[in-house]
């Protein structure tokens, strides 16, 4: 802020081959993350780099790891940062919608499929909302036109459950082989 542009640099340094698309987003706190498609000279992959403020962009990394070749890759992050990519990956039949998410804790998660349609699906656009929920829409040819479909993400609540023991009280010790333990937590955990 306040600064302006500041000199450019590269945030891919493999010059096997071209960069053939990309996108960029970012979190309220100016961290950033680009993906690209780029040739290996073999087929297109799908790469990532992060950027956070104060120590400037990361290292290069795929976020797939098929033998298909991958296309336009896009990408939206969370006001908090957590991120999600989308892109078009062949399958030695048709391309199909991969996603991967990316959290700042664990890095890029392993990509899965998801559009299960016939057909191709590609050009796939990606957007967060809060609470860490995303939608993905992209078009999808079902052999004689394309249509418009979308999936919906909702992230994984990885909120340990409260957990009120009401018996025995805290601090009991016993000799005894078996307490029973009772308490309340939030319904369904186990």
């Amino acid at each position: 802020a306040g600064e302006g542009w500041d000199s450019p640099e590269l945030v891919e340094t493999d010059d096997t081959g071209h960069v053939l698309s990309w996108d960029v987003s970012s979190d309220a706190n100016g961290n950033a993350i680009a993906v690209w498609a780029q040739s290996d000279g073999i087929r297109n992959n799908i790469l990532a780099n992060r950027y956070v403020p104060g120590e400037g962009w990361g290292e290069a990394e795929p976020i797939e790891t098929s033998d298909g070749n991958a296309a336009t890759p896009k990408v939206s992050m969370t006001r908090e940062g957590p991120a999600l990519a989308v892109w078009s990956q062949f399958d030695g039949v048709s391309y199909s919608v991969y996603s991967s998410s990316f959290s700042a804790g664990t890095g890029w998660d392993d990509p899965v499929l998801i559009e299960e349609f016939t057909g191709q699906g590609e050009s796939a656009a990606i957007a967060t909302g809060g609470g860490g929920t995303a939608i993905a829409v992209w078009l999808q040819y079902d052999g004689t036109m394309y249509r418009t479909c979308a999936n919906v993400y909702n992230a994984p609540d990885e909120t340990p459950p409260v957990l009120t023991v009401d018996s025995p009280i805290s601090g009991t010790t016993t000799d005894v082989p078996a307490v029973t333990v009772t308490g309340t937590t939030e319904p369904g955990v186990v």
